[in-house]
């Protein structure tokens, strides 16, 4: 199992597989850049990540991944790289992305959410 660069260093013990974590942040933190380098340690490691895109583009998270080291259409072709794009709906435009939303609107984000957790299920 990878370890999950600058989140462990918090952490007594490992995150167990399976765990999802949430970060918020403020725009002008560094959070960002940390979370795109703690999802490129994870996926160099051999994990899987779903990075939901929602203050920045996800051309633009791409970018940031391909400069982090990882080989992005690859690992989206593969299934170890989902994003998720939820930033083009706040800027009111229509995504082209493969998983997004079309509204940020309470009742369709449940429904959307509700459906992924639906295809998770075994």
């Amino acid at each position: 199992m990878p370890r999950i660069p600058l989140i462990e260093d918090l952490t007594r013990e490992p995150v167990p597989s399976g765990s999802n974590i949430l970060v918020e942040f403020d725009p002008a933190s560094q959070w960002l850049n940390a979370s795109l380098t703690i999802a490129a340690g994870w996926v160099k490691g051999g994990g899987s990540v779903s990075y939901i895109a929602n203050s920045q583009s996800p051309d633009d998270i791409r970018s940031q991944l391909r400069r982090l080291g990882l080989a992005v259409e690859e690992l989206e072709r593969t299934d170890r790289l989902w994003i998720t794009d939820l930033y083009s709906a706040s800027i009111g435009q229509k995504s082209k992305e493969r998983f997004t939303v079309e509204s940020l609107k309470v009742a369709d984000l449940s429904i959307f959410i509700a459906r992924e957790a639906m295809d998770d299920l075994p």
